[in-house]
């Protein structure tokens, strides 16, 4: 009797820890990005993809114009090229590179 009890109790057990959900990482999620892809600006949003069609200010201060075109914050004028994207803080990166979990790709 008491080792169907313990049986009982550790199958709960077990039960229990797998209907949790797992755990995310917060590094692993990039919740804003702007990215060209095929010759066109996206500004992906918590996994919502958008066509870029007006000016976007970043918290730098760095402006972004639907053509690729960055007025960065310094006065110098930079392009974002196909394969790239900016976060929000303004650094640029390439795809290619871009932690794949949770990540939209196109």
């Amino acid at each position: 009797m008491k080792k169907l009890l313990g049986i009982l109790a550790f199958a709960a057990i077990n039960l229990t820890l797998m209907a949790q959900e797992p755990v995310q990482k917060k590094d692993s999620v990039l919740p804003y990005y702007i990215m060209m892809k095929h010759g066109k600006l996206t500004e992906v949003s918590h996994g919502q993809k958008n066509f870029v069609t007006k000016d976007i200010t970043l918290i730098n201060e760095t402006t972004i114009h639907p053509d690729g075109t960055m007025n960065v914050y310094s006065g110098r004028t930079r392009h974002l090229h196909e394969g790239q994207y900016i976060t929000l803080d303004g650094r640029i990166r390439k795809l290619k590179n871009m932690p794949s979990v949770g990540v939209l790709r196109l």
